[in-house]
Formats: C-alpha cells, sequence, structure tokens
C-alpha cells in the first residue's frame, strides 16, 4: 500500500517537460552584494542538469564563498556533515545542502556546501539575500561551485525543479560561461 501511495505522490509532480515558473516571484542571485561568480552551467546544462534537475544553475565559486538567500523563506532541511570531494573523486549522494522553504510551495535548494558550511539551523527565517552558508565541493561535485535550484512540491533529491528568473538580471535564462553581479 505504501508503494502505491508513493508512486502515485510521484506521478502528480511536475515534470521537465510541464514544469512552469514558480509564479511572478524574482530571485536574488545566491551570493552577496558586490560579489560576481561566472556560472559554469545553466538550465539543460550537459553535467546532470537534465530531466528532473533540468532548471538548475551551477555557480563557480571558491570553498568558503558567502553563500545567501535568494528568497525569503524558512530553513526546512540543513546538511552539513559531508567533506569536500578531493579532486576527480565526487561522492554522489554525500552533498552537503541548505533547502528553503517560501511559503507558496517552492523550495529553493543550495547544493554543494562546505562541511560545516551552514550559518542557519532547521526553523530559522531568512529574509532575500541574507547570509545562510558557504559553497563547498561536497557530494557529486566536479568542482568548488555552488548548485542552485527551484522545486515546487517537494524538496527531496529527485523532486522535479522548474523554471525561475533572477531579479535585474536580463538573461533568461542565464548563460553559461558569463559571469553574474549582485
Amino acid at each position: 500500500m505504501e508503494i502505491q501511495v508513493a508512486l502515485w505522490a510521484l506521478a502528480a509532480l511536475p515534470t521537465a517537460a510541464n514544469a512552469t515558473p514558480s509564479g511572478n516571484i524574482d530571485y536574488l542571485l545566491p551570493f552577496p552584494p558586490g560579489q560576481s561568480h561566472s556560472l559554469v552551467q545553466s538550465f539543460n546544462g550537459p553535467y546532470g542538469h537534465s530531466g528532473t534537475e533540468a532548471y538548475s544553475y551551477d555557480f563557480q565559486a571558491e570553498i568558503g564563498s558567502r553563500v545567501t538567500a535568494a528568497r525569503a523563506g524558512t530553513v526546512i532541511h540543513v546538511v552539513e556533515s559531508h567533506p569536500d570531494a578531493v579532486p576527480r573523486h565526487p561522492e554522489p549522494g554525500n552533498e552537503n545542502v541548505i533547502v528553503i522553504d517560501h511559503h507558496d510551495g517552492t523550495y529553493g535548494r543550495y547544493y554543494h556546501l562546505t562541511r560545516d558550511g551552514a550559518d542557519v539551523a532547521v526553523g530559522a527565517k531568512v529574509e532575500a539575500g541574507q547570509a545562510i552558508g558557504r559553497s563547498g565541493n561536497s557530494g557529486a561535485s566536479f568542482m568548488p561551485h555552488l548548485h542552485f535550484d527551484v522545486t515546487q512540491g517537494c524538496f527531496a533529491f529527485g523532486c522535479q525543479t522548474v523554471r525561475f528568473r533572477f531579479l535585474e538580471i536580463a538573461d533568461d535564462p542565464l548563460v553559461a560561461k558569463r559571469t553574474y553581479s549582485r
């Protein structure tokens, strides 16, 4: 019975083909004002940004770079126990992550943070632009970077990402190999 319920719940999730923007809400770039980061890959990028992860961004960021909330909400999930990956030895499933509930059915997910890199705890209320943690190279990571995406309806790995846009950035979606500043 539990398996049938789980399969029914998965069938109700949006897919890459029908994923829609999370309303008319714009997001801030997930790093502090005055900083610039190169975009490694954009939506539908060649390195894992397909299927449920189609609407994801990877920003190059040195280990320890400040990460900020792209939108206000409540922190509902934090993992910060995994070490940064040794070059060329990524460990899928061992990603440090912070998830923020935006209280409209969407969730902002910040992946590949450094060990002990969370500056917030579960239950914390955060404002857009507030420092929440530090980037790293944990889990299935090919280089130090910040993976940011938005999901709708669920926040676990495997949940469908949805389109979203960044405030004050003309590119929609952002373009890989360009540098973006706040």
